[in-house]
């Protein structure tokens, strides 16, 4: 049996619009958010990233609601665990990289930090038995480059760190987003599973970039899926006809998906555009902001991979 080909958004566990993860509440009820995603494109994978909002049991019981949500419309779950870590660094800051800066990272190499996130993977295994377990790509979106004297993790760390959450779990791992620079490091190859992180190809129309990229990774990995991204990082719409462009490519080399990452635009919209973009979105079904052509190119896209009928409105 062909398996099927992986549609999946990446979103914040609290539905948030930072993308250093600073909002410890949900603004938005996950069973909304999958409802209407569903609605929309026919996804069937839903990365949720904990970024340190709040405390790991308290993590673990908001898993819960995407769990359940997704339970009720048929989107796997992910769980994907980020070293950012806001409540640690109001709470516990001695689990904090020293040289963190403005965005804190947890300091991974610390037996208290492997136990507060060992703890979150053994709740959510033995809940709900979740097919994959994610972790960050170690980059995380731009946060090592503001950054300044933020210590690269080292291979046998990030080794040691994959197998230690790795071993508290049942599921299969997987990465997100996976960067182009990083794919010839050896703890890549620990994982079945790995979104691609192709902003850069879209943003700079490197076509052949992108293609050697993606070729590249399908090799290493079991599954891939790329991101469709709809903007640059300056506020502006990357136009519809890049994210077609980008999808044939990327099925052409061999992804088993596509993917689009909900917590850069929701970002990169409230603090450039001043836009609210899960409120647009959840008040009718549809999203009218300034990157409504491209956002909805990318939703036309995952209905016809999906096959659901007619066009997005």
């Amino acid at each position: 049996m062909t398996k099927e080909f992986r549609l999946s958004f990446t979103v914040d566990l609290m539905v948030g619009h930072h993308a250093w993860f600073d909002i410890p509440y949900l603004l938005h009820e996950p069973a909304a958010v999958v409802k209407i995603l569903k609605e929309l494109t026919g996804i069937n994978t839903l990365y949720v990233i904990y970024g340190g909002q709040v405390s790991p049991l308290e993590a673990v019981e908001i898993f819960g609601k995407w769990f359940e949500a997704g339970k009720d419309y048929n989107v796997e779950i992910i769980p994907v665990l980020s070293l950012i870590n806001n409540y640690f660094a109001r709470e516990k800051p001695d689990l904090i990289y020293p040289n963190s800066g403005s965005v804190p990272k947890v300091d991974l190499r610390l037996d208290e930090v492997k136990n507060e996130y060992g703890f979150i993977v053994e709740e959510i295994d033995s809940r709900y038995a979740p097919n994959y377990f994610g972790v960050f790509e170690f980059n995380e979106f731009s946060a090592a480059t503001i950054m300044g004297d933020y210590p690269r993790i080292k291979t046998t760390e990030a080794l040691e760190w994959i197998e230690y959450l790795g071993s508290k779990t049942r599921a299969k791992r997987a990465v997100s987003f996976m960067q182009p620079w990083a794919l010839t490091l050896r703890w890549v190859k620990e994982f079945d599973l790995a979104s691609l992180d192709t902003y850069g190809f879209l943003r700079d129309e490197t076509w052949d970039e992108l293609e050697s990229y993606t070729k590249k990774a399908a090799a290493v990995f079991k599954e891939t899926d790329g991101d469709l991204i709809i903007l640059d990082d300056y506020g502006g719409e990357l136009p519809a006809l890049r994210q077609r462009k980008a999808a044939q490519i990327l099925k052409e080399c061999g992804v088993t998906g596509f993917n689009m990452d909900f917590i850069i635009i929701a970002h990169v919209l409230w603090y450039k555009q001043g836009e609210d973009f899960w409120t647009d979105l959840l008040s009718d079904g549809s999203y009218d902001g300034v990157f409504k052509d491209s956002f909805n190119e990318v939703c036309q896209i995952f209905r016809e991979n999906q096959g659901v009928e007619g066009e997005v409105q």
